[in-house]
Protein backbone atom coordinates (compact mmCIF):
# COMPACT_ATOMS: atom_id res chain seq x y z
CA UNK A 1 0.00 0.00 0.00
CA UNK A 2 2.79 2.37 1.08
CA UNK A 3 4.29 1.71 -2.21
CA UNK A 4 1.03 2.32 -4.55
CA UNK A 5 1.11 -1.16 -5.96
CA UNK A 6 -2.29 -1.47 -4.80
CA UNK A 7 -5.47 1.28 -4.89
CA UNK A 8 -5.21 1.91 -1.50
CA UNK A 9 -6.52 5.83 -1.69
CA UNK A 10 -4.21 9.11 -0.87
CA UNK A 11 -4.05 9.73 2.88
CA UNK A 12 -5.65 6.19 4.03
CA UNK A 13 -4.74 5.98 8.13
CA UNK A 14 -3.14 2.42 8.08
CA UNK A 15 -2.12 0.30 10.74
CA UNK A 16 -3.59 -2.91 12.30
CA UNK A 17 -1.49 -3.87 15.50
CA UNK A 18 -3.60 -1.55 18.27
CA UNK A 19 -3.82 -1.67 21.52
CA UNK A 20 -4.94 0.84 23.97
CA UNK A 21 -6.91 2.15 26.28
CA UNK A 22 -11.05 2.53 26.36
CA UNK A 23 -11.42 6.07 26.73
CA UNK A 24 -14.81 5.59 25.74
CA UNK A 25 -17.88 2.77 24.88
CA UNK A 26 -21.22 2.40 23.07
CA UNK A 27 -24.53 1.31 25.51
CA UNK A 28 -24.12 -2.49 24.19
CA UNK A 29 -20.71 -3.24 25.40
CA UNK A 30 -21.51 -5.36 28.17
CA UNK A 31 -17.94 -6.56 29.46
CA UNK A 32 -15.39 -4.09 28.17
CA UNK A 33 -15.36 -0.80 30.60
CA UNK A 34 -13.72 2.25 30.58
CA UNK A 35 -9.99 2.77 31.50
CA UNK A 36 -9.54 -1.48 30.47
CA UNK A 37 -6.27 -1.98 28.69
CA UNK A 38 -6.97 -3.78 25.84
CA UNK A 39 -5.47 -5.72 22.92
CA UNK A 40 -7.15 -5.03 19.27
CA UNK A 41 -6.90 -8.24 16.90
CA UNK A 42 -6.15 -7.29 13.54
CA UNK A 43 -9.39 -8.74 12.00
CA UNK A 44 -12.64 -6.81 12.30
CA UNK A 45 -15.37 -9.43 12.59
CA UNK A 46 -19.17 -10.05 14.23
CA UNK A 47 -18.61 -12.82 16.25
CA UNK A 48 -22.01 -13.97 15.35
CA UNK A 49 -22.69 -14.83 11.69
CA UNK A 50 -21.52 -18.37 10.46
CA UNK A 51 -18.12 -17.59 9.85
CA UNK A 52 -17.22 -16.10 13.26
CA UNK A 53 -19.22 -18.72 14.63
CA UNK A 54 -17.00 -21.14 12.85
CA UNK A 55 -13.71 -19.30 14.05
CA UNK A 56 -13.21 -17.91 10.69
CA UNK A 57 -13.00 -14.57 11.95
CA UNK A 58 -11.18 -13.54 8.83
CA UNK A 59 -13.57 -13.77 6.77
CA UNK A 60 -16.76 -12.11 8.64
CA UNK A 61 -19.51 -11.44 6.94
CA UNK A 62 -21.12 -8.47 8.56
CA UNK A 63 -17.83 -6.18 8.09
CA UNK A 64 -17.20 -5.66 4.96
CA UNK A 65 -20.17 -4.58 2.16
CA UNK A 66 -18.13 -5.66 -1.03
CA UNK A 67 -16.57 -9.21 0.40
CA UNK A 68 -15.79 -10.97 3.29
CA UNK A 69 -13.47 -10.01 5.81
CA UNK A 70 -12.49 -6.91 7.36
CA UNK A 71 -9.41 -5.49 8.82
CA UNK A 72 -8.23 -1.98 10.47
CA UNK A 73 -6.06 0.57 8.01
CA UNK A 74 -6.02 -1.80 5.22
CA UNK A 75 -7.00 -2.03 1.71
CA UNK A 76 -10.69 -2.96 0.51
CA UNK A 77 -11.24 -4.41 4.26
CA UNK A 78 -14.34 -2.52 5.19
CA UNK A 79 -12.92 0.88 5.26
CA UNK A 80 -11.85 0.68 9.18
CA UNK A 81 -10.03 3.71 10.03
CA UNK A 82 -6.10 2.42 10.88
CA UNK A 83 -4.78 2.03 14.34
CA UNK A 84 -1.29 4.84 13.59
CA UNK A 85 -3.33 7.19 14.99
CA UNK A 86 -4.26 8.85 18.19
CA UNK A 87 -7.58 7.28 18.79
CA UNK A 88 -9.42 4.16 16.92
CA UNK A 89 -12.86 3.08 16.83
CA UNK A 90 -13.53 -1.20 17.69
CA UNK A 91 -17.08 -2.27 16.53
CA UNK A 92 -18.26 -5.20 18.47
CA UNK A 93 -16.23 -4.77 21.14
CA UNK A 94 -17.34 -7.55 23.53
CA UNK A 95 -16.21 -9.67 20.48
CA UNK A 96 -12.90 -7.74 18.96
CA UNK A 97 -11.69 -6.73 22.45
CA UNK A 98 -9.04 -8.73 24.41
CA UNK A 99 -8.59 -6.85 27.75
CA UNK A 100 -5.68 -7.33 30.08
CA UNK A 101 -6.43 -8.65 33.77
CA UNK A 102 -3.95 -6.81 35.44
CA UNK A 103 -3.47 -3.13 33.97
CA UNK A 104 -0.04 -1.90 35.87
CA UNK A 105 1.38 -5.87 35.05
CA UNK A 106 0.78 -4.91 31.17
CA UNK A 107 1.25 -1.66 31.29
CA UNK A 108 5.23 -2.83 32.34
CA UNK A 109 5.22 -5.06 29.30
CA UNK A 110 2.94 -3.09 26.94
CA UNK A 111 5.89 -2.97 24.49
CA UNK A 112 5.80 -6.92 24.34
CA UNK A 113 2.26 -7.52 24.66
CA UNK A 114 1.28 -5.50 21.41
CA UNK A 115 2.87 -8.25 19.47
CA UNK A 116 -0.10 -10.34 20.68
CA UNK A 117 -2.61 -8.05 18.19
CA UNK A 118 -0.79 -9.02 14.85
CA UNK A 119 2.91 -10.10 14.19
CA UNK A 120 3.16 -13.47 17.27
CA UNK A 121 -0.22 -14.80 16.13
CA UNK A 122 0.39 -14.78 12.60
CA UNK A 123 3.63 -15.89 12.67
CA UNK A 124 2.00 -18.72 14.86
CA UNK A 125 -0.58 -18.87 12.44
CA UNK A 126 1.94 -20.22 9.98
CA UNK A 127 3.68 -22.66 11.99
CA UNK A 128 0.59 -24.21 13.21
CA UNK A 129 -0.81 -24.55 8.94
CA UNK A 130 2.65 -25.86 8.15
CA UNK A 131 2.04 -28.78 10.71
CA UNK A 132 5.36 -27.76 12.91
CA UNK A 133 5.24 -30.17 16.02
CA UNK A 134 7.80 -32.06 18.20
CA UNK A 135 11.00 -32.58 15.81
CA UNK A 136 9.95 -31.27 12.44
CA UNK A 137 12.53 -29.49 10.21
CA UNK A 138 11.11 -26.23 9.34
CA UNK A 139 11.89 -23.72 6.57
CA UNK A 140 10.61 -20.62 6.71
CA UNK A 141 11.57 -17.68 3.95
CA UNK A 142 11.95 -13.96 5.67
CA UNK A 143 13.67 -12.85 8.50
CA UNK A 144 11.21 -9.91 9.26
CA UNK A 145 8.95 -9.69 12.15
CA UNK A 146 7.13 -12.18 10.89
CA UNK A 147 9.05 -14.76 10.05
CA UNK A 148 11.03 -14.58 13.71
CA UNK A 149 7.29 -14.66 15.24
CA UNK A 150 7.21 -18.40 12.88
CA UNK A 151 10.34 -19.19 13.99
CA UNK A 152 9.39 -18.68 17.90
CA UNK A 153 6.50 -20.46 17.42
CA UNK A 154 8.16 -23.23 15.89
CA UNK A 155 10.33 -23.95 18.28
CA UNK A 156 7.49 -23.26 21.33
CA UNK A 157 5.82 -26.37 19.26
CA UNK A 158 8.35 -28.62 19.47
CA UNK A 159 10.30 -28.39 15.69
CA UNK A 160 14.05 -29.89 16.11
CA UNK A 161 15.23 -27.44 13.50
CA UNK A 162 14.76 -24.24 12.46
CA UNK A 163 16.20 -23.36 9.32
CA UNK A 164 15.11 -18.88 8.61
CA UNK A 165 16.49 -17.54 4.98
CA UNK A 166 16.77 -13.80 3.87
CA UNK A 167 18.82 -11.53 1.16
CA UNK A 168 19.48 -9.27 4.45
CA UNK A 169 22.55 -10.06 6.45
CA UNK A 170 21.32 -8.16 9.32
CA UNK A 171 18.11 -10.32 9.60
CA UNK A 172 19.86 -13.46 9.24
CA UNK A 173 22.25 -11.90 11.72
CA UNK A 174 19.42 -11.22 14.52
CA UNK A 175 17.99 -14.40 13.32
CA UNK A 176 21.52 -15.88 14.90
CA UNK A 177 21.29 -14.78 18.17
CA UNK A 178 18.36 -16.13 19.06
CA UNK A 179 19.85 -19.70 17.97
CA UNK A 180 17.91 -20.05 14.91
CA UNK A 181 19.79 -21.74 11.73
CA UNK A 182 20.47 -19.10 8.86
CA UNK A 183 20.33 -19.65 4.72
CA UNK A 184 21.75 -16.20 3.21
CA UNK A 185 18.99 -16.37 -0.37
CA UNK A 186 21.77 -13.68 -2.03
CA UNK A 187 24.04 -16.62 -2.24
CA UNK A 188 24.73 -18.62 -5.35
CA UNK A 189 23.80 -21.57 -4.12
CA UNK A 190 20.66 -23.57 -4.25
CA UNK A 191 18.35 -23.65 -1.31
CA UNK A 192 17.90 -27.74 -1.30
CA UNK A 193 22.17 -28.03 -1.30
CA UNK A 194 22.23 -25.28 1.54
CA UNK A 195 19.61 -27.47 3.47
CA UNK A 196 21.52 -30.37 2.86
CA UNK A 197 24.53 -28.82 4.68
CA UNK A 198 22.06 -28.23 7.78
CA UNK A 199 19.89 -31.33 8.05
CA UNK A 200 21.71 -33.62 6.00
CA UNK A 201 18.75 -33.63 3.40
CA UNK A 202 17.39 -31.49 0.54
CA UNK A 203 13.77 -30.84 2.00
CA UNK A 204 12.17 -29.70 5.52
CA UNK A 205 8.99 -31.50 6.76
CA UNK A 206 7.36 -27.73 6.85
CA UNK A 207 7.80 -24.41 5.47
CA UNK A 208 6.69 -21.37 5.85
CA UNK A 209 6.39 -18.51 3.46
CA UNK A 210 6.52 -14.73 5.67
CA UNK A 211 6.90 -12.85 2.53
CA UNK A 212 4.29 -12.93 0.61
CA UNK A 213 3.86 -11.43 -3.21
CA UNK A 214 6.13 -9.11 -2.25
CA UNK A 215 9.37 -11.39 -3.15
CA UNK A 216 12.44 -10.53 -5.06
CA UNK A 217 15.07 -12.90 -6.63
CA UNK A 218 18.46 -13.06 -4.99
CA UNK A 219 19.43 -10.24 -8.17
CA UNK A 220 16.92 -8.01 -6.60
CA UNK A 221 14.39 -8.44 -9.40
CA UNK A 222 10.83 -8.85 -8.16
CA UNK A 223 9.37 -12.65 -8.30
CA UNK A 224 6.23 -12.78 -6.97
CA UNK A 225 5.68 -16.40 -6.71
CA UNK A 226 9.46 -17.20 -6.23
CA UNK A 227 9.48 -17.96 -2.52
CA UNK A 228 6.20 -20.20 -2.78
CA UNK A 229 7.72 -21.94 -5.45
CA UNK A 230 10.76 -22.65 -3.49
CA UNK A 231 8.55 -23.57 -0.58
CA UNK A 232 6.69 -26.66 -2.40
CA UNK A 233 10.17 -27.47 -3.58
CA UNK A 234 12.03 -28.10 -0.32
CA UNK A 235 9.03 -29.27 1.22
CA UNK A 236 8.82 -33.61 1.56
CA UNK A 237 6.29 -35.60 0.02
CA UNK A 238 3.22 -35.29 2.73
CA UNK A 239 4.71 -32.56 4.55
CA UNK A 240 3.42 -28.77 4.62
CA UNK A 241 3.07 -24.79 3.80
CA UNK A 242 1.75 -22.09 5.77
CA UNK A 243 1.45 -18.80 4.08
CA UNK A 244 0.81 -15.94 6.66
CA UNK A 245 2.81 -13.51 3.81
CA UNK A 246 0.12 -11.47 2.10
CA UNK A 247 -0.92 -13.39 -1.41
CA UNK A 248 -3.36 -10.24 -2.72
CA UNK A 249 -4.03 -11.91 -5.83
CA UNK A 250 -6.84 -10.65 -8.03
CA UNK A 251 -9.21 -9.25 -5.57
CA UNK A 252 -7.34 -7.57 -2.52
CA UNK A 253 -6.27 -4.09 -3.23
CA UNK A 254 -5.54 -5.27 -7.11
CA UNK A 255 -1.68 -5.40 -7.51
CA UNK A 256 -0.37 -4.79 -10.62
CA UNK A 257 1.43 -8.04 -11.03
CA UNK A 258 -0.32 -11.07 -9.34
CA UNK A 259 1.58 -14.00 -8.28
CA UNK A 260 1.05 -17.27 -10.58
CA UNK A 261 1.89 -20.42 -8.97
CA UNK A 262 1.44 -23.72 -9.89
CA UNK A 263 0.11 -25.89 -6.75
CA UNK A 264 2.05 -29.33 -5.78
CA UNK A 265 -0.26 -31.72 -5.66
CA UNK A 266 1.48 -33.87 -2.78
CA UNK A 267 2.43 -30.58 -0.58
CA UNK A 268 -0.92 -29.02 1.66
CA UNK A 269 -0.43 -25.81 1.21
CA UNK A 270 -2.87 -23.45 4.08
CA UNK A 271 -3.37 -19.90 3.30
CA UNK A 272 -5.10 -17.39 5.56
CA UNK A 273 -4.70 -14.42 8.10
CA UNK A 274 -5.22 -15.28 11.85
CA UNK A 275 -7.85 -15.40 13.41
CA UNK A 276 -21.30 -4.75 20.75
CA UNK A 277 -20.94 -1.38 19.64
CA UNK A 278 -18.18 0.96 19.45
CA UNK A 279 -15.20 1.22 21.59
CA UNK A 280 -12.97 4.01 20.94
CA UNK A 281 -9.18 2.87 22.24
CA UNK A 282 -6.67 5.67 23.18
CA UNK A 283 -3.37 4.41 22.58
CA UNK A 284 -0.82 4.21 25.72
Amino acid sequence: MARGRTTAPRDMVLGHEISGEVIEKGDDVEFINVGDLVSVPFNVACGRCRNCKERHTDVCLNVNPTRPGGAYGYVDLGGWTGGQANYVMVPYADFNLLKFPDKDQAMKKILDLTCLTDILPTGYHGAVSAGVGTGSTVYIAGAGPVGLAAAGASQLLGAACIIVGDLNKERLTHAKRFGFETIDLSVDAPIPDQLHQIVGVPEVDAAIDCVGFEAHGSCGEAQPAVVLNTAMDVTRAGGAIGIPGSMLGRTLGRPRKPPSTAISPCVLVSAGQNRSRSTPVRHP
